[in-house]
Protein backbone atom coordinates (compact mmCIF):
# COMPACT_ATOMS: atom_id res chain seq x y z
CA UNK A 1 0.00 0.00 0.00
CA UNK A 2 2.90 2.45 0.98
CA UNK A 3 4.60 2.16 -2.88
CA UNK A 4 1.45 2.57 -4.66
CA UNK A 5 0.44 5.92 -2.12
CA UNK A 6 4.51 7.06 -3.17
CA UNK A 7 3.89 6.24 -6.64
CA UNK A 8 1.17 8.16 -6.83
CA UNK A 9 2.69 11.00 -5.36
CA UNK A 10 5.49 11.04 -7.44
CA UNK A 11 3.42 11.00 -10.31
CA UNK A 12 1.49 13.93 -9.04
CA UNK A 13 4.96 15.35 -8.27
CA UNK A 14 6.17 15.07 -11.64
CA UNK A 15 2.58 16.46 -13.18
CA UNK A 16 2.63 19.57 -11.19
CA UNK A 17 6.65 20.25 -12.22
CA UNK A 18 5.77 20.02 -16.08
CA UNK A 19 2.72 22.42 -15.61
CA UNK A 20 5.06 24.55 -13.27
CA UNK A 21 7.86 24.27 -16.72
CA UNK A 22 5.06 25.01 -19.06
CA UNK A 23 4.05 27.94 -17.14
CA UNK A 24 7.58 29.25 -17.06
CA UNK A 25 7.76 28.50 -20.59
CA UNK A 26 4.99 31.16 -21.63
CA UNK A 27 5.14 33.78 -19.28
CA UNK A 28 9.08 33.81 -20.86
CA UNK A 29 7.46 33.96 -24.58
CA UNK A 30 4.52 36.49 -23.51
CA UNK A 31 7.62 38.95 -21.61
CA UNK A 32 9.78 38.61 -25.05
CA UNK A 33 7.53 38.67 -28.22
CA UNK A 34 3.82 39.36 -27.51
CA UNK A 35 4.28 41.99 -24.13
CA UNK A 36 6.51 44.59 -26.23
CA UNK A 37 4.27 44.49 -29.01
CA UNK A 38 0.77 45.18 -27.31
CA UNK A 39 2.61 48.16 -25.45
CA UNK A 40 3.84 49.55 -28.66
CA UNK A 41 0.26 49.52 -29.12
CA UNK A 42 -0.83 50.79 -26.29
CA UNK A 43 1.83 53.45 -26.55
CA UNK A 44 0.54 54.87 -29.66
CA UNK A 45 -3.29 54.84 -28.58
CA UNK A 46 -2.53 55.92 -25.32
CA UNK A 47 -1.88 59.72 -27.40
CA UNK A 48 -5.57 60.96 -27.44
CA UNK A 49 -5.82 60.45 -22.95
CA UNK A 50 -5.69 63.22 -21.16
CA UNK A 51 -5.84 64.23 -17.35
CA UNK A 52 -9.47 62.78 -16.50
CA UNK A 53 -10.60 61.44 -12.90
CA UNK A 54 -10.53 57.93 -14.07
CA UNK A 55 -6.74 58.29 -14.95
CA UNK A 56 -5.95 60.07 -11.55
CA UNK A 57 -7.86 57.13 -9.53
CA UNK A 58 -5.97 54.93 -11.64
CA UNK A 59 -2.52 55.87 -10.52
CA UNK A 60 -3.96 56.83 -6.94
CA UNK A 61 -4.82 52.94 -6.76
CA UNK A 62 -0.87 51.84 -8.20
CA UNK A 63 0.38 54.29 -5.52
CA UNK A 64 -1.27 52.63 -3.23
CA UNK A 65 -2.99 55.77 -0.72
CA UNK A 66 -3.81 55.95 2.66
CA UNK A 67 -6.41 57.55 4.29
CA UNK A 68 -4.60 59.91 5.29
CA UNK A 69 -4.56 61.14 1.57
CA UNK A 70 -7.99 61.85 1.89
CA UNK A 71 -7.90 64.41 4.49
CA UNK A 72 -4.70 66.15 3.10
CA UNK A 73 -6.02 66.13 -0.47
CA UNK A 74 -9.90 65.74 0.00
CA UNK A 75 -12.07 63.10 -2.20
CA UNK A 76 -11.09 63.17 -5.63
CA UNK A 77 -15.10 62.62 -6.64
CA UNK A 78 -14.82 66.65 -6.11
CA UNK A 79 -11.31 67.33 -6.98
CA UNK A 80 -10.85 70.12 -10.12
CA UNK A 81 -8.55 68.97 -13.03
CA UNK A 82 -5.89 72.15 -11.97
CA UNK A 83 -5.67 70.25 -8.66
CA UNK A 84 -4.62 66.40 -10.10
CA UNK A 85 -0.78 67.54 -9.88
CA UNK A 86 -1.11 68.16 -6.25
CA UNK A 87 -2.95 64.80 -5.80
CA UNK A 88 -0.12 63.05 -7.37
CA UNK A 89 2.26 64.74 -5.68
CA UNK A 90 0.71 64.14 -1.84
CA UNK A 91 0.09 60.63 -2.80
CA UNK A 92 4.07 60.06 -3.85
CA UNK A 93 4.71 62.03 -0.58
CA UNK A 94 3.00 59.94 1.24
CA UNK A 95 5.25 56.61 -0.12
CA UNK A 96 8.09 58.28 1.03
CA UNK A 97 6.75 60.18 3.60
CA UNK A 98 8.23 56.98 6.26
CA UNK A 99 12.34 58.39 6.55
CA UNK A 100 12.95 61.89 6.88
CA UNK A 101 15.31 61.99 4.54
CA UNK A 102 13.73 60.42 1.30
CA UNK A 103 10.66 63.22 2.37
CA UNK A 104 13.11 65.86 2.06
CA UNK A 105 15.02 64.77 -1.03
CA UNK A 106 11.77 64.39 -2.67
CA UNK A 107 10.39 67.79 -1.84
CA UNK A 108 13.71 68.99 -3.14
CA UNK A 109 13.54 67.64 -6.14
CA UNK A 110 9.73 68.60 -6.65
CA UNK A 111 11.13 72.22 -5.56
CA UNK A 112 8.47 72.56 -2.57
CA UNK A 113 9.79 73.97 0.58
CA UNK A 114 9.48 72.01 3.95
CA UNK A 115 10.32 74.80 6.07
CA UNK A 116 7.65 76.06 8.41
CA UNK A 117 6.46 80.01 7.26
CA UNK A 118 6.24 82.69 10.26
CA UNK A 119 3.00 81.62 11.15
CA UNK A 120 3.20 78.02 12.06
CA UNK A 121 6.14 78.83 13.49
CA UNK A 122 4.42 80.83 16.60
CA UNK A 123 3.70 78.74 19.26
CA UNK A 124 -0.10 77.80 20.16
CA UNK A 125 -0.25 79.69 23.50
CA UNK A 126 1.11 82.80 22.03
CA UNK A 127 -1.65 82.74 18.93
CA UNK A 128 -4.25 81.88 21.67
CA UNK A 129 -3.26 84.87 24.08
CA UNK A 130 -3.51 87.59 20.93
CA UNK A 131 -6.78 86.14 20.63
CA UNK A 132 -8.01 86.28 24.03
CA UNK A 133 -7.14 89.97 24.23
CA UNK A 134 -9.16 90.86 20.99
CA UNK A 135 -12.86 91.40 21.24
CA UNK A 136 -14.68 88.84 19.10
CA UNK A 137 -12.52 85.88 17.31
CA UNK A 138 -11.36 87.57 14.17
CA UNK A 139 -9.05 90.60 13.42
CA UNK A 140 -10.66 94.05 12.53
CA UNK A 141 -10.13 93.66 8.96
CA UNK A 142 -10.31 90.45 7.90
CA UNK A 143 -12.79 89.32 5.89
CA UNK A 144 -14.73 87.30 7.79
CA UNK A 145 -16.04 90.47 9.68
CA UNK A 146 -17.08 92.24 6.81
CA UNK A 147 -20.55 93.19 6.90
CA UNK A 148 -22.72 90.57 4.06
CA UNK A 149 -22.93 87.69 6.94
CA UNK A 150 -23.60 90.03 9.90
CA UNK A 151 -25.59 92.56 7.81
CA UNK A 152 -28.30 89.78 7.75
CA UNK A 153 -29.54 90.60 11.26
CA UNK A 154 -30.44 93.71 10.56
CA UNK A 155 -31.88 93.70 7.13
CA UNK A 156 -35.06 95.11 6.77
CA UNK A 157 -37.75 92.64 6.02
CA UNK A 158 -40.74 92.63 3.04
CA UNK A 159 -44.02 94.18 4.45
CA UNK A 160 -42.78 96.19 7.19
CA UNK A 161 -42.11 93.00 9.10
CA UNK A 162 -39.46 94.01 12.22
CA UNK A 163 -36.78 90.79 11.66
CA UNK A 164 -36.28 88.32 14.61
CA UNK A 165 -33.42 90.84 16.47
CA UNK A 166 -35.60 93.46 16.78
CA UNK A 167 -37.70 92.78 19.87
CA UNK A 168 -34.67 91.71 21.98
CA UNK A 169 -32.71 95.14 20.65
CA UNK A 170 -30.01 94.15 18.80
CA UNK A 171 -31.10 95.14 15.28
CA UNK A 172 -30.21 98.85 14.49
CA UNK A 173 -30.20 101.44 11.47
CA UNK A 174 -26.50 101.61 11.86
CA UNK A 175 -23.89 98.80 11.16
CA UNK A 176 -22.85 96.43 13.86
CA UNK A 177 -19.79 96.89 15.15
CA UNK A 178 -18.29 93.74 13.05
CA UNK A 179 -17.76 96.19 10.45
CA UNK A 180 -14.61 97.33 9.83
CA UNK A 181 -13.80 100.60 11.59
CA UNK A 182 -12.92 102.64 8.23
CA UNK A 183 -16.32 101.70 5.88
CA UNK A 184 -18.18 103.47 9.04
CA UNK A 185 -16.35 106.75 8.45
CA UNK A 186 -16.60 106.60 4.92
CA UNK A 187 -19.96 105.92 5.10
CA UNK A 188 -20.69 109.03 7.12
CA UNK A 189 -18.42 111.00 5.25
CA UNK A 190 -20.36 110.55 2.40
CA UNK A 191 -23.85 111.14 3.44
CA UNK A 192 -22.99 114.78 4.28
Amino acid sequence: MRKSSRLSLNAERRRLDSLWQQHIADLERWRRSVRPRLLRLFAERATTVGWSRTLLNVLLDELHTEQLFTQLVGSTRHLPVRRYPQAIAVAIALRHSWRADDLARLAKRLRISLTPSKRQTQPAALTSQTRARKPGHHASDSRARLRPVKALRSAPTPFGATGLDRPVGRAKSRQLRDAPVDCSRQSRRSRS
